[in-house]
């Protein structure tokens, strides 16, 4: 009877265990469902990030590439696009015009070597996102920018916090499962204890239990360890699970004792750190050396805060492994505390995410040298590259932002600067000089305006300047003439004097009416260089109406051009001595529909403002050669042909290949030059194209001799066949009282001295022909032989008309 209390004991022993593993294996149970559920919310939070993706890499340079679909820019396009594909979920991008076409498109391979279980999760089908691209400014569709995102590479790091969500759950449910076994072994067995005392009190009642309810009991021990059996298969399968989970994601898995420092870490922790088996000290200050140093400080004073407040332990820090890598990780872990508050145990993981903060680090300075990209792209969209005043299309926004700030009336004035003599300048000392200028004046610029006010290049040499309120007509009329003094004034650029000179238009406009200012401010211009340069001129109502004259004579006498309307008249050269015809010359006349007769006052001017000079020219001289032609087919000689000829027609490449062209000539051909050339600027280049038309036997004139620029040196250079003095000396060869006619007879004397022959125009009476001729003049030509006249009208006057009208 004594053996009784022992046979006893076995069987409460299993009972207990089955029923304790019985909970271990609930609590597990429980834990995996709960660990599940967080993982299946996590996975839709993630699909619900990569459906996003390409939109949130979108968002901050929609702005850019709304300006590079509406500028046509693939290269600000790509630069844009290469800049969203640095995500490495990208695989690519694309901006589509508004006409459907493809501006650029980037593309990256994806690599998913290591993720192809994912798409079993988010599908293997790229998330494509489009957004329209709008100018916000005009409301206005530019075109689209799409994005393609791979799911697999997207969720790469869902992978990384499934396993870290996979293992804490599981060493949760571990936990909770040992606490829950220990209970139940506990409770269970003082009751069986319980129990046996009172069936067996002093142990004799051993013996009289009845044996079937020890059976029964001995069998609920035994399905008690068959339960515990599956327990712990099912928590070694666990373990396997996490193990393979913490090596798939590169999780190390740490547990310290606070209290004695104590720290025990998995091999995947020592792998992290690369310390060989046995190397670790198991000691919190044997990890803590192995943290930079210059993130000690913050990791030891987040951990102590986690400590004393019981919060989840997370940081991020670097590493100097045993081997002298840098590594940065991620740290998580959970703080066990005794009743009163006291840290007693961290339980941890760590993971290894240098190649994130890598590629993070890259995106952000990817990202940040896109931004600055933009910033200099904007700038140098809004400013002169060389001054670094603002261009024109700042100064249209700034002229649209005063129309919106200001009130409708207030005042605002517009100065259009151009440099004369500039083009000089470029040609005599090479564009470095005329740089060298151009930042100088924009500097003069600064200084003489005020900080409010707006300064732009908007041309080769040309300059805005926009004032307001309520004084800018004052201070505009006070800043031209300044402008022009201090453009005048002569700049050094090491040995060279630059001398240039500044004309200025000048418009006011009311801050709601600015639509025309600019083109105002233009015509003002046009008026202070017409009236001489180095003015300034404030725009009215008559300049517009001129202006818009000068447009209808471009615009009609390109039309007569195209359609052979220009006529070509002849006027008599006379010679002084045998009074016989020298020559004509070729004038060009113009009988508009709309506008009548136009002069060659009146449209000459517009045409070289049109660049149509060069082809008056030639139309003039293929004319002029077959009026000749059927002049002298009817039995008539003209000795000698002259036209007037441009600089512009000098210098046309088909001046010479056209000459050819027409060769064989009824008679000899002179060229008219006007004395507004400045020969001395052109002497070299000019004088080369002059030879080659010597060489093909054209004379050389210079016209209105007297009233330009050319020097005796030029003259001496050029050496010209003749001068044909201007009408204004003519007026004054008789005027012998005045002392001016020795001026004629210098100019002849110069003539005969150089070899230059000399011709008189104007000539309107007999007293001024023999005055002319007695000063030295071997040709006349003027109204009082004859006036321009059109082929039949001069026919009848070489028939008819002849010898009267040579009488001198």
């Amino acid at each position: 009877m004594a053996d009784a209390p022992a046979s006893t004991a076995a069987p409460r022993g299993r009972l207990s265990l089955k029923l304790a593993l019985a909970a271990a294996g609930i609590a597990l149970a429980i834990g995996s469902a709960l660990t599940a559920l967080q993982i299946y919310a996590d996975m839709r939070v993630e699909r619900a990030r990569i459906d996003t993706l390409g939109a949130k890499l979108i968002q901050p340079l929609q702005d850019s590439l709304t300006r590079s679909a509406f500028r046509l820019d693939r290269i600000a396009a790509h630069d844009l696009l290469t800049a969203i594909v640095q995500e490495p979920a990208v695989i690519g991008a694309s901006v589509i015009d508004d006409f459907g076409d493809t501006l650029v498109a980037v593309s990256q391979p994806a690599d998913r070597s290591a993720l192809q279980n994912l798409g079993r999760v988010f599908g293997s089908t790229p998330v494509t996102t489009e957004i329209p691209l709008v100018v916000d400014e005009l409301d206005m569709p530019v075109g689209r920018v799409t994005v393609q995102v791979d799911p697999i590479v997207a969720a790469a790091d869902f992978s990384k916090r499934t396993a870290i969500v996979l293992a804490a759950g599981l060493l949760k449910s571990l936990l909770l499962s040992l606490i829950l076994s220990w209970y139940f072994m506990r409770t269970t067995t003082r009751r069986i204890e319980r129990l046996s005392r009172i069936y067996a009190p002093a142990g004799t009642m051993a013996d009289a239990a009845p044996r079937d309810e020890i059976d029964a009991l001995e069998t609920a021990l035994r399905q008690r360890e068959a339960e515990k059996t599956g327990l712990i298969e099912a928590l070694d399968l666990s373990v396997e699970r996490v193990k393979l989970a913490t090596s798939a994601a590169s999780l190390g898995i740490w547990d310290m004792d606070i209290v004695s420092g104590r720290n025990t870490w998995d091999d995947a922790m020592l792998d992290l750190y690369e310390i060989a088996p046995g190397g670790f000290e198991q000691t919190y200050e044997g990890w803590l050396r192995r943290v930079h140093p210059d993130d000690v400080a913050l990791t030891e004073a987040r951990f102590a805060e986690s400590c004393a407040t019981g919060e989840t332990f997370v940081n991020r820090f670097r590493i100097r492994t045993d081997t002298g890598a840098e590594r940065v990780l991620d740290s998580r872990a959970r703080i066990i505390r005794a009743g009163d508050g006291t840290a007693l145990r961290a339980i941890g993981v760590s993971v290894d995410v240098t190649e994130d903060v890598r590629r993070e680090r890259s995106l952000i300075e990817a990202r940040e040298a896109t931004e600055a990209a933009l910033r200099q792209s904007a700038y140098e969209a809004r400013h002169d590259a060389l001054t670094g005043l603002g261009n024109r299309r700042s100064l249209e926004r700034h002229l649209r932002k005063l129309g919106q700030t200001l009130e409708g009336d207030g005042d605002v004035c517009f100065l259009h600067i151009d440099l004369d003599r500039f083009k000089s300048i470029n040609d005599a000392f090479g564009h470095a000089a005329g740089d060298f200028l151009l930042v100088e004046i924009a500097k003069r610029l600064r200084m003489l305006t005020e900080p409010r006010d707006f300064i732009a290049r908007v041309g080769g040499d040309e300059f805005s300047i926009v004032l307001d309120g309520p004084d800018c007509v004052d201070r505009a009329t006070r800043l031209g003439a300044t402008i022009i003094e201090a453009c005048a004034q002569p700049t050094r650029n090491g040995a060279m004097v630059l001398r240039s000179g500044a004309s200025v238009g000048i418009a006011l406009a009311r801050a709601g009416a600015l639509c025309q200012i600019q083109e105002d401010a233009d015509i003002a211009l046009y008026d202070a260089k017409r009236r001489g340069r180095g003015r300034y001129a404030f725009f009215n109502s008559a300049l517009r109406v001129a202006a818009e004259k000068r447009k209808v004579i471009a615009d009609n006498l390109t039309e007569a051009l195209a359609e052979g309307r220009l006529q070509v008249w002849l006027q008599p050269q006379i010679c002084a001595r045998s009074q016989a015809l020298h020559g004509v010359e070729a004038l060009v006349r113009w009988h508009d529909p709309v506008l009548g007769e136009t002069t060659p006052c009146d449209f000459l001017p517009v045409a070289a403002e049109s660049d149509l000079l060069a082809k008056i020219d030639a139309h003039v001289f293929a004319e002029a050669m077959a009026m000749v032609r059927r002049i002298r087919w009817l039995g008539h000689d003209i000795p000698r042909l002259s036209v007037n000829v441009s600089l512009e027609r000098l210098f046309a490449e088909d001046l010479l290949s056209t000459l050819d062209a027409q060769g064989g000539w009824p008679c000899h051909v002179a060229f008219e030059l006007l004395e507004t050339i400045d020969f001395d600027r052109f002497g070299g280049e000019l004088a080369q194209v002059l030879q080659q038309l010597r060489d093909r036997g054209i004379e050389i004139e210079i016209d209105d001799f007297g009233s330009g620029r050319a020097s005796v040196s030029a003259l001496s250079a050029i050496r010209p066949d003749r001068i044909k003095l201007d009408r204004s000396i003519t007026r004054i060869a008789q005027e012998t009282g005045t002392g001016r006619a020795p001026l004629v007879k210098a100019l002849a004397d110069m003539g005969r001295a150089l070899g230059i022959g000399l011709t008189a125009e104007g000539v309107e009476t007999l007293e001024q022909a023999h005055a002319l001729k007695a000063l030295g003049c071997d040709v006349l030509q003027g109204y009082h032989f004859a006036r321009p006249m059109p082929e039949d009208a001069f026919l009848r006057w070489i028939e008819r008309d002849r010898t009267s009208s040579l009488a001198i």
